[in-house]
């Protein structure tokens, strides 16, 4: 109809659908109202190219309806049903008009859907259409600016430094041994000290270069005669140990 809510809203609408258990079909004196959100447009031939691009089989439970919702979801404008088969698609009618579409839908037989390769074309409210999304937009990466050549600065050259070649000194002869030089000896001629007797002082002599020194013979000087030890009366001498004997002084000095 073109109105409803005559009656006012209802709380029954819990029977599940016939053909789709899924799906609610009223209840006791109570309606599941739709607004229909596709149209139909017509039926049109179908081959092993297909008319639509997107396509699902649902065996035994395929309706309009359920078709409509699984095309909705994925933005498409055109639905069409062919038997157990569900197609999506933007557009339609490449291969014309057909007269077959006469084949009951399995989840639904109060509906029709299409026939012997003839599908049941029906068309999306435009509130329904999502467009697809647009996929990105590669952004294509830049060539790589050329360097001018000009701007390129050649390798420098290697320089090769010589190697720096140490500088032998010639060697200097030096003579092993220096001329012999007569100097004159002025050193003093040593002095020649005859040996002197007790109690006797001698003058060193000068001997002279080249004097014949005439040695002077010792004088013997007779020393004193000792004085006479009496007799009895022992000279001492010292103090010596003796193997076996203890230590014994006759120094008249010891106590």
């Amino acid at each position: 109809g073109d109105r409803y809510t005559g009656y006012g809203p209802s709380e029954y609408c819990n029977q599940p659908c016939d053909g789709d258990s899924s799906e609610i079909c009223g209840g006791d004196f109570a309606m599941s109202v739709y607004r229909k959100s596709f149209s139909y447009v017509g039926c049109f031939a179908d081959t092993n190219q297909r008319d639509f691009p997107y396509a699902m089989d649902f065996p035994g439970s395929n309706t309009v309806e359920k078709c409509h919702i699984e095309c909705k979801q994925r933005g498409y404008k055109y639905f069409g049903v062919q038997a157990t088969q569900c197609y999506c698609g933007n557009s339609y009618g490449s291969y014309g008009n057909s007269t077959a579409c006469t084949l009951e839908c399995p989840g639904d037989y109060t509906e029709i859907c299409g026939g012997d390769w003839a599908n049941s074309i029906y068309k999306m409210a435009d509130s329904d259409v999502t467009p697809p999304p647009v996929p990105p937009t590669a952004v294509p990466t830049p060539p790589p600016t050329p360097v001018p050549t000009s701007s390129i600065l050649p390798a420098p050259p290697s320089t090769n430094v010589p190697t720096a070649v140490p500088t032998s000194t010639p060697e200097t002869s030096v003579p092993s041994s220096l001329p012999t030089t007569n100097v004159p000896d002025t050193s003093s001629p040593e002095t020649s000290v005859p040996g002197s007797p007790p109690n006797v002082s001698t003058s060193p002599k000068t001997v002279a270069p080249n004097t014949t020194v005439t040695a002077v013979p010792e004088t013997s000087v007779p020393g004193p005669d000792p004085a006479p030890v009496p007799h009895g009366q022992p000279s001492y001498i010292g103090c010596f140990n003796v193997a076996g004997f203890p230590l014994v002084s006759n120094s008249p000095n010891m106590t």
